[in-house]
């Protein structure tokens, strides 16, 4: 090639990189990743939120840029602890992910996993959208460089072995338990005597195939949505351990957008948090029936079997309480305060 053909080639490439340079700073692009699969809630959420915030960022009297949502489902960004650092280091603009995931990077929030912390979904909505629990959970996020926008929720997480139906702590002695990986999870599992193994989401079911784990804890809609009912016999409806999610943004990134921008991006907050959780929730027990249908034993506990339960991870409580921050005891006391005892 000759030296003229040369410079024009590198001409055009210059030209075609400028180009795409202007395209990208022609609008502002979200990235959003979770571990949820599609064809889940939580991905018909964001669906829905990216619908909204596209057509209204279209509008150049409401955005002085079109905002772009792009959506990474089914963990291809990683783990949820994985995901929970790269928003925290803004290699991501957003994320959806439980607060045991993001107990990763804001340990304090290990106290709203706490087995049995909420009786009931309604007790959890009332904590939890508390304004004082909100402000305090808000404060805890922006010292780590993450903005919250909405709760949303995995849910009462349930029992589900290869082995027996878990009806009692003792049940669970000695098994290798799949743990989420964070403390209160793992103290959890040793409490009722378990052993627990930390696998990030990825790998839980192959570990369930291979052995590696006997069982693990999660939602009916987790364990669809992620294939873990596959290896498995047995279900436990426990629900020892409410476990909430945040959709969380980079602060750092954030802050850079026009005030407008922003105020697309947080609109609706009180509307996308009830219709998210309501979406979630009326697939419990269709899911549940599914699990059945699919040759696996349901057991339900009768309330006298959850107080077992919840006797045997009492210790776990002040362990985690000891380990927090100034700031994680006053959110662990704030939430005995809310539910109205300890």
């Amino acid at each position: 090639m000759t030296r003229q053909a040369l410079v024009a080639l590198a001409a055009v490439g210059a030209i075609a990189a400028a180009s795409g340079r202007a395209v990208a700073e022609g609008e502002v692009v979200v990235r959003i990743g979770t571990a949820a699969p599609e064809d889940t809630p939580w991905h018909k959420q964001l669906l829905q939120l990216k619908k909204r915030i596209e057509t209204e960022s279209a509008d150049a009297t409401k955005a002085e840029k079109p905002i772009k949502l792009k959506l990474f489902m089914g963990s291809v960004k990683g783990g949820e602890d994985a995901m929970a650092r790269q928003v925290a280091q803004g290699a991501l603009e957003c994320a959806g992910l439980s607060t045991g995931a993001l107990a990763i990077i804001v340990p304090e929030l290990e106290v709203l996993d706490l087995p049995y912390r909420f009786r009931s979904l309604d007790e959890a909505d009332r904590v939890l959208d508390d304004p004082e629990v909100w402000a305090l959970v808000k404060k805890l996020l922006n010292a780590k460089g993450l903005e919250p926008f909405i709760w949303s929720e995995n849910g009462f997480r349930n029992f589900a072995s290869k082995k027996a139906a878990i009806v009692k702590p003792e049940d669970v002695k000695g098994m290798k338990m799949r743990a989420q990986e964070a403390r209160v999870h793992i103290e959890t599992w040793k409490s009722f005597g378990a052993s627990p193994v930390p696998i990030s989401v990825p790998e839980t079911l192959s570990a369930l195939q291979t052995g590696v784990v006997d069982g693990f804890d999660n939602t009916p809609l987790f364990a669809f949505a992620a294939s873990w009912y596959q290896g498995i016999k047995h279900w436990t409806v426990s629900d020892h351990m409410y476990q909430p999610a945040l959709l969380v943004y980079n602060k750092a990134w954030l802050d850079k957008l026009t005030a407008k921008q922003r105020d697309i991006l947080f609109a609706n907050r009180a509307d996308e948090q009830k219709r998210g959780r309501a979406m979630i929730r009326k697939l419990n027990e269709p899911l549940l029936k599914n699990l059945a249908e699919s040759g696996i034993t349901i057991t339900k506990l009768t309330d006298e079997q959850k107080a077992a339960f919840a006797k045997a991870s009492a210790p776990v409580y002040q362990k985690i309480r000891g380990l927090q921050s100034a700031d994680g005891k006053a959110l662990y006391d704030l939430i005995d305060k809310k539910v109205g005892r300890k």
